[in-house]
């Protein structure tokens, strides 16, 4: 993870070079820093409201500051916490469309899947957010192998597959409870070709065998 603090003391240390310069200027300069070491305090504190109204203070207030992708990717890291998932991601993509050199882009990446995996409901409800967290964590390794959060992302891809096991075996119950066995068939079948590494493989094999060909 990018070094906050190295970043913080480097800006400090430009505004105080450019103290006898220009006042207003040194003045709008060092708020920044200021700011930042504020809205990371309360983040670190788990005070995200707090850091929230700090972070888009310094994003508003210092456009032009060095400081600018850190506020953006701790104010996303602060939604997400908040459970504010939709603005989190907004900030997330922001951040990687805006100012793709920050160091904080690969993490923002991570954390955008983790905005959709942390909305993941029972397999019985639509799958869309399922889908999006599977998307975005194979988007993840797939820009930044090797990253420090590469296993936790497969964890969560593991997870995500194992969900979408689940809904197929799911369909296929309640077809196969309604008697229409062909129907049920075909959710099976899928388990078998698209999950079969996971704990409802065996599940798909049994009943398959149970209900037969369909002939």
């Amino acid at each position: 993870m990018p070094r906050p603090r190295t970043r913080l003391l480097l800006a400090l240390l430009a505004a105080f070079v450019l103290a006898g310069c220009a006042g207003t200027a040194v003045e709008r300069t060092s708020g920044a820093p200021n700011l930042y070491e504020r809205g990371l305090d309360r983040f670190q504190r788990r005070d995200f409201y707090e850091s929230i109204k700090i972070f888009e203070e310094l994003i508003r207030d210092y456009p032009g500051s060095e400081l600018i992708d850190d506020a953006i990717y701790h104010l996303g890291r602060s939604y997400l916490e908040n459970d504010d998932y939709a603005l989190a991601v907004s900030e997330f993509d922001r951040l990687a469309t805006d100012y793709p050199e920050s160091p904080y882009v690969a993490e923002a990446d991570f954390y955008t899947g983790e905005c959709y995996f942390r909305q993941m409901r029972s397999p019985q409800y639509d799958p869309e957010m399922t889908e999006q967290a599977l998307s975005r964590f194979r988007r993840f390794i797939r820009l930044h192998p090797d990253h420090a959060l590469r296993a936790e992302a497969e964890t969560r891809i593991t997870r995500c597959r194992e969900w979408l096991a689940e809904k197929n075996i799911v369909a296929a119950r309640q077809y196969e409870k309604l008697g229409h066995r062909d129907s049920a068939r075909i959710y099976y079948q899928k388990v078998l070709d698209e999950y079969a590494d996971t704990r409802w493989a065996a599940e798909a094999e049994k009943r398959l065998r149970a209900l037969g060909d369909g002939s």
